[in-house]
């Protein structure tokens, strides 16, 4: 499934292939249930379930993986990708609240309950005022 520098890959492949890349079976599960898609095209008619059906169908037999959900933006995705630039550029922290690979690793979506990232409510609702104005 690894291709030539220069060979082009679909959609799909390109999803399992990174996943796959991170060599956990733990994580490899989280990531292939929360694919989300974002830009205008992510609103073209019938893509979300297109992409979970190609992705499935490109994981090998060997993998233990048998469910793939690609979520639903509660926001217009057309944006999604501009707004969380633009409000990162404005809130108010520093290096420290990063999310590193390993932390993501380790707690997944549960990331803000750690004590390193005890701001993370504080942030949670600056980002939701830009969000919402």
């Amino acid at each position: 499934m690894k291709p030539k520098k220069e060979e082009k890959v679909g959609l799909a492949e390109a999803i399992t292939s990174s996943i796959l890349s991170t060599g956990r079976i733990d994580l490899q599960r989280k990531l292939f249930c929360s694919i989300q898609l974002i830009g205008g095209v992510a609103l073209t008619d019938g893509l979300i379930p297109a992409v979970e059906e190609r992705v499935l169908h490109t994981i090998p037999s060997n993998e233990a993986i048998h469910t793939v959900e690609v979520l639903q933006s509660r926001t217009n995705p057309t944006f999604v990708a501009w707004k969380g630039g633009a409000i990162l550029g404005v809130l108010d922290f520093g290096r420290d609240a990063w999310v590193h690979r390993d932390d993501w690793i380790r707690n997944g979506i549960h990331i803000g309950s750690g004590r390193k990232y005890k701001d993370s409510y504080f942030l949670q609702a600056q980002a939701m005022c830009y969000i919402n104005s």
